[in-house]
Protein backbone atom coordinates (compact mmCIF):
# COMPACT_ATOMS: atom_id res chain seq x y z
CA UNK A 1 0.00 0.00 0.00
CA UNK A 2 1.37 3.39 -0.94
CA UNK A 3 1.86 6.12 1.62
CA UNK A 4 -0.38 9.13 1.00
CA UNK A 5 0.98 12.63 1.61
CA UNK A 6 -0.53 14.69 4.43
CA UNK A 7 -1.99 17.39 2.17
CA UNK A 8 -3.74 14.83 -0.02
CA UNK A 9 -5.37 13.28 3.06
CA UNK A 10 -6.76 16.64 4.16
CA UNK A 11 -8.01 17.52 0.69
CA UNK A 12 -9.68 14.12 0.31
CA UNK A 13 -11.34 14.52 3.72
CA UNK A 14 -12.62 18.01 2.89
CA UNK A 15 -13.97 16.91 -0.51
CA UNK A 16 -15.70 13.90 1.11
CA UNK A 17 -17.27 16.11 3.78
CA UNK A 18 -18.45 18.59 1.13
CA UNK A 19 -20.03 15.77 -0.90
CA UNK A 20 -21.71 14.42 2.23
CA UNK A 21 -23.09 17.89 3.00
CA UNK A 22 -24.45 18.29 -0.54
CA UNK A 23 -26.52 15.09 -0.39
CA UNK A 24 -29.57 17.08 0.69
CA UNK A 25 -29.53 19.12 -2.50
CA UNK A 26 -29.82 15.98 -4.59
CA UNK A 27 -32.32 14.01 -2.52
CA UNK A 28 -34.77 16.81 -1.71
CA UNK A 29 -36.18 16.79 -5.28
CA UNK A 30 -36.64 13.02 -5.01
CA UNK A 31 -38.75 13.44 -1.88
CA UNK A 32 -40.67 16.24 -3.63
CA UNK A 33 -41.53 13.84 -6.47
CA UNK A 34 -43.02 11.35 -4.02
CA UNK A 35 -40.15 8.90 -3.47
CA UNK A 36 -39.99 7.24 -0.05
CA UNK A 37 -36.89 7.03 2.10
CA UNK A 38 -36.35 3.43 0.95
CA UNK A 39 -36.56 4.52 -2.70
CA UNK A 40 -33.99 7.26 -2.12
CA UNK A 41 -31.61 4.82 -0.42
CA UNK A 42 -31.99 2.39 -3.31
CA UNK A 43 -31.37 5.11 -5.91
CA UNK A 44 -28.31 6.41 -4.07
CA UNK A 45 -26.93 2.89 -3.70
CA UNK A 46 -27.39 2.06 -7.38
CA UNK A 47 -25.77 5.29 -8.56
CA UNK A 48 -22.88 4.84 -6.10
CA UNK A 49 -22.31 1.29 -7.31
CA UNK A 50 -22.30 2.31 -10.98
CA UNK A 51 -19.97 5.28 -10.42
CA UNK A 52 -17.52 3.25 -8.32
CA UNK A 53 -17.46 0.35 -10.79
CA UNK A 54 -16.79 2.74 -13.68
CA UNK A 55 -14.01 4.52 -11.77
CA UNK A 56 -12.43 1.22 -10.74
CA UNK A 57 -12.67 -0.13 -14.29
CA UNK A 58 -10.92 2.99 -15.57
CA UNK A 59 -8.20 3.37 -12.93
CA UNK A 60 -7.97 0.23 -10.74
CA UNK A 61 -8.92 -2.65 -13.04
CA UNK A 62 -6.67 -5.16 -11.22
CA UNK A 63 -8.61 -4.64 -7.98
CA UNK A 64 -11.84 -5.82 -9.63
CA UNK A 65 -10.56 -9.40 -9.82
CA UNK A 66 -12.02 -11.58 -7.10
CA UNK A 67 -11.65 -15.12 -5.77
CA UNK A 68 -14.33 -17.57 -4.71
CA UNK A 69 -13.56 -17.06 -1.01
CA UNK A 70 -14.16 -13.31 -1.48
CA UNK A 71 -17.68 -14.03 -2.70
CA UNK A 72 -18.37 -16.44 0.16
CA UNK A 73 -17.13 -13.87 2.68
CA UNK A 74 -19.34 -11.15 1.17
CA UNK A 75 -22.41 -13.40 1.11
CA UNK A 76 -21.97 -14.31 4.78
CA UNK A 77 -21.34 -10.69 5.71
CA UNK A 78 -24.43 -9.45 3.86
CA UNK A 79 -26.55 -12.20 5.40
CA UNK A 80 -25.42 -11.24 8.91
CA UNK A 81 -25.87 -7.53 8.19
CA UNK A 82 -29.42 -8.17 6.99
CA UNK A 83 -30.20 -10.25 10.08
CA UNK A 84 -28.93 -7.54 12.42
CA UNK A 85 -30.79 -4.84 10.50
CA UNK A 86 -34.07 -6.76 10.64
CA UNK A 87 -33.50 -7.58 14.33
CA UNK A 88 -32.93 -3.94 15.27
CA UNK A 89 -35.86 -2.71 13.18
CA UNK A 90 -38.17 -5.24 14.81
CA UNK A 91 -36.72 -4.84 18.29
CA UNK A 92 -36.58 -1.06 18.56
CA UNK A 93 -38.54 0.69 15.81
CA UNK A 94 -41.64 -1.48 15.82
CA UNK A 95 -41.74 -1.60 19.61
CA UNK A 96 -41.70 2.19 19.74
CA UNK A 97 -44.45 2.47 17.12
CA UNK A 98 -46.53 -0.09 19.05
CA UNK A 99 -46.01 1.83 22.31
CA UNK A 100 -47.12 5.11 20.73
CA UNK A 101 -50.50 3.73 19.66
Amino acid sequence: MEKISGLRVYITTIVGAACWGLIGLFISPLYAHGFTAWDVVAIRSIFTFVILILLMAAFYRDQLRTRLKDHIFLLVREFLASLFLIFFILKFFLNRVYLLQ
